[in-house]
């Protein structure tokens, strides 16, 4: 017999991965795409460039392992994509659950949004060298 699951869970966490999504595809994508084929120096990033930020401390801090802005960009938007797919059209299958876990795990690992991280390991880092 199937699993079921409840239908408000399962729209409860589709909407939280289309909302986590967007906020990746637009903070990080968007901004990194905008500061074009530079090389990045480092895994610690600011995906939103002096020429584009609002306020000055909006920098939207991130890990990447990626070398360069715009294929960070481009791959954040790509695997941005593939997460607010699998959230509408595939988190209820067998193993969708494992699979939207991996996608998040690589939008937020390998791409970008370790914010708190990142800055916490900078500021390590700035202290060590001071």
């Amino acid at each position: 017999m199937p699993e079921r699951i409840n239908r408000h869970t399962r729209v409860t966490a589709s909407i939280l991965g289309v909302l986590l999504a967007l906020g990746g595809m637009i903070n990080h994508g968007l901004f990194e795409i905008l500061q074009g084929n530079t090389p990045i120096q480092g895994f610690f990033i600011e995906a939103i460039g002096e020429s584009h930020r609002f306020w000055r401390y909006g920098t939207e801090g991130a890990f990447t392992v990626i070398p360069n802005f715009l294929a960070t960009g481009i791959t954040a938007i790509l695997v941005s994509l593939a997460v607010i797919v699998w959230s509408l059209k595939y988190l209820h299958t067998k193993h969708g659950a494992a699979v939207f876990l991996f996608l998040m795990v690589l939008l937020t690992l390998l791409l970008t949004n370790l914010t708190f991280i990142a800055a916490y390991a900078r500021d390590l880092v700035t202290r060590q060298v001071e």
